[in-house]
């Protein structure tokens, strides 16, 4: 079974490389398959010989020698499951890369840090150069098809190839009749409505997956359902080159949008929170305390600390009024709460965000929210980790 995934894991630098090239072309290009470094991007691997990681792995980007040129294991998230062959193979997710190496051929590296196993893509481009030039895809199917097991890893595959539309077609169906009295009669007109995209360039290894994607179940382009099945035929391969040029025309429906998002990789979100909950002035915290599942950036904004529905205190980062360390927030409160009351507290927007452009946000009053209350008993008579007590 050949492996129709766009980014391709071999066991080999050798067999990485080799993309199915005519052996006469002398002059090549291997830099279809451009990734933008600040979107997410999700393939299922569909290796003959099985992989897995364990949740041992590291990634790496490569020169086409092998040579280590940044390490992005942070910003890729794996799954592994079991495909309909038995084989183990994995879902991988890459997240905001944050790196951009031009027009340069680069090869992803995943490495088992148990063993030392290891697996290379097949050449893409890692760049936001030529942007406008390039066009996502993101699709699906609900079956084994063509090896992978969408019925089991369920879920969307996405890549950006460097193809860019071009113009807008329309085609338009209707039915013609004849009336008794010989009156020709047009019945309503039925548009559809098209999309056509172009490359200027394409190898072989991307045409073949590309028509293999044009076939998927559900497959959204640039955000915008594709309702029709394409097969493109290939063009004449230019001089002594591995490419050849190949445009193709696409139905569309406006009314069906699509916004890529994460499926492997955990939102950012707030594991710990204090004060939380119900508590007496004399047993009130003196800080703010909130715990992330990773490490954040403290950016521009706000924390609002709300009392009986009103505001009633605001903690911007450039006054010193907050510090964060690591996953940790600490807002120093000490003093400011000497009345009783319902208090919450919400969050700006894209004030804390992860390495990967993660952001949270808390705009009601329950998700961090606490009351100040007279104690119920007194600290003398009861274990005050029992009772509210004064």
């Amino acid at each position: 079974m050949v492996d129709y995934s766009f980014i391709r894991l071999s066991t080999t630098l050798q067999k990485a490389l080799t993309l199915g090239d005519s052996p006469v072309s002398t002059i090549f290009v291997s830099d279809i398959i451009q990734l933008l470094p600040n979107e997410v991007y999700l393939q299922i691997s569909n290796t003959p010989d099985g992989i897995a990681f364990d949740g041992n792995y590291q990634v790496l980007v490569t020169d086409c020698e092998g040579n280590q040129l940044a390490n992005i294991t942070s910003n890729v998230a794996i799954e592994q499951f079991t495909d309909n062959q038995g084989l183990p193979q994995i879902k991988f997710e890459l997240l905001n890369l944050g790196v951009d190496f031009y027009k340069k051929t680069v090869l992803l590296k995943f490495v088992h840090t148990v063993s030392n196993a290891f697996w290379y893509s097949n050449p893409i481009c890692i760049t936001s150069y030529r942007s406008n030039y390039t066009t996502r895809f993101d699709y699906r199917s609900y079956k084994d098809f063509y090896g992978t097991a969408y019925n089991i890893a369920d879920c969307y595959q996405s890549i950006r190839l460097a193809c860019f539309f071009d113009l807008p077609d329309a085609e338009s169906s209707s039915e013609e009749y004849t009336q008794i009295d010989g009156n020709k009669v047009t019945s309503r007109l039925i548009q559809t409505d098209y999309h056509k995209f172009v490359f200027d360039k394409i190898d072989s290894f991307t045409y073949q997956r590309l028509n293999k994607l044009l076939t998927n179940s559900v497959i959204y382009v640039n955000g915008v359902r594709m309702t029709d099945k394409v097969v493109s035929n290939s063009g004449d391969r230019v001089g002594d080159t591995n490419w050849f040029s190949l445009d193709f025309k696409i139905a569309i429906n406006y009314n069906e949008q699509f916004t890529p998002t994460t499926q492997i990789f955990e939102p950012l979100e707030l594991l710990e929170k204090s004060p939380l909950g119900n508590y007496t002035l004399s047993g009130l915290p003196i800080e703010i305390i909130g715990t992330f599942n990773r490490n954040v950036n403290l950016n521009n904004g706000n924390v609002y600390l709300y009392k009986d529905n009103v505001l009633f205190e605001t903690y911007a980062n450039d006054n010193g009024a907050l510090t964060v360390i690591d996953n940790v927030l600490y807002i120093n409160i000490e003093g400011i709460i000497t009345e009783n009351g319902s208090y919450y507290i919400n969050i700006d927007s894209g004030m804390f965000t992860d390495n990967l452009g993660n952001t949270i946000e808390i705009t009601n009053t329950t998700d961090w929210a606490f009351e100040v209350l007279d104690g119920e008993f007194s600290a003398t008579d009861f274990d005050n980790t029992e009772f509210l007590t004064n």
